[in-house]
């Protein structure tokens, strides 16, 4: 199973890379981005299952929808209650914890 994981935070994707590899071993394949365009690249190259993306610094909503036209699972992250999120996605809140990404990973397992 492969996930991509975009946000311009490079220590919050090394946090998420090491919980999926400290939690599920190597069921998972992660690719990391930093930037919309190295995001996209990955979405166009790769079979993604599931895709994770900062809601600001990485224009989130805009490269979401491209992954969820392809069928991607998408998981949205943002600090801001008060944002407009697509129904076709879900919402992750920061800050959250452990417990907010075993819901995500979990049916994945």
């Amino acid at each position: 199973m492969k996930i991509l994981l975009l946000d311009d935070e490079s220590y919050l994707l090394d946090c998420l890379e090491q919980f999926i590899e400290a939690t599920y071993g190597s069921k998972f394949q992660v690719f990391k981005a930093n930037t919309y365009q190295e995001g996209l690249e990955v979405l166009n190259t790769e079979n993604i299952d599931l895709f994770i993306t900062d809601f600001h610094g990485c224009e989130g909503i805009k490269i979401g929808l491209i992954a969820v036209t392809k069928g991607i699972r998408t998981i949205v992250c943002t600090g801001d209650t008060y944002c407009e999120i697509p129904k076709c996605m879900e919402v992750l809140f920061k800050p959250f914890n452990i417990r907010d990404l075993d819901k995500i990973f979990e049916p994945l397992n």
